[in-house]
């Protein structure tokens, strides 16, 4: 645990941003991308509502009715950001393809995310994203790069970190877990994925 802070607090210190500044922030929107990209290079990232994980890395996901593995394959941002206009949010766009395996089928879906500007006026605007998730009947929403968020009023979702990268390997009968679910106030838990074995 000792090592797992520290880690935190070395990684964070790249920013500008204060350790306590950040997990503010975290309330209402998540760390900034950059800190994230370079954080999962090897750790999950754990929020109040959500958690940014590794690529290739698996995230359990036990729901009302059906358990879920997911992981992310690749992600990418276009790096296109422009200047908004009265039509046009010139918001930056994102993608990233996952993989996800519903236990209760055994079946694997590969879902493309993407995550573009806002076009139109007012109330007939509207956004050619495609950032929802799915496990069963509940419904999560995906931030770039790998974030896995839950929604407010969700309290049957939890979701567990682990620190393996093949589907054939998940049992949620006897691999090491710890579970996370809504928690408004939490602080940011940066946890390697070597220290996950060990759990």
């Amino acid at each position: 645990m000792r090592a797992i802070i520290i880690l935190s607090m070395a990684l964070f210190s790249l920013t500008t941003q204060g350790e306590e500044k950040l997990a503010l922030e975290s309330q209402v929107s998540g760390p900034n991308i950059e800190v994230v990209e370079k954080l999962i290079a090897q750790n999950f990232v754990v929020g109040f509502s959500w958690v940014s994980l590794p690529l290739n890395s698996i995230l359990l996901i036990k729901t009302s009715g059906e358990s879920c593995a997911i992981k992310f394959i690749n992600f990418s941002r276009g790096n296109n950001k422009s200047t908004s206009s009265i039509f046009r949010s010139g918001d930056e766009s994102f993608d990233a393809t996952m993989e996800v395996l519903e236990l209760s089928s055994g079946k694997i879906r590969i879902i493309e995310l993407t995550k573009r500007p806002f076009y139109g006026l007012g109330k007939i605007g509207f956004s050619p994203s495609n950032n929802r998730i799915y496990c069963g009947n509940s419904e999560y929403i995906w931030q770039y790069p790998t974030s896995v968020v839950i929604l407010p009023k969700d309290t049957k979702s939890k979701f567990s970190p682990t620190y393996i990268e093949n589907f054939d390997k998940v049992d949620f009968s006897s691999l090491p877990m710890h579970w996370y679910g809504y928690e408004e106030g939490r602080k940011i838990k940066v946890l390697p994925k070597d220290s996950i074995t060990k759990r």
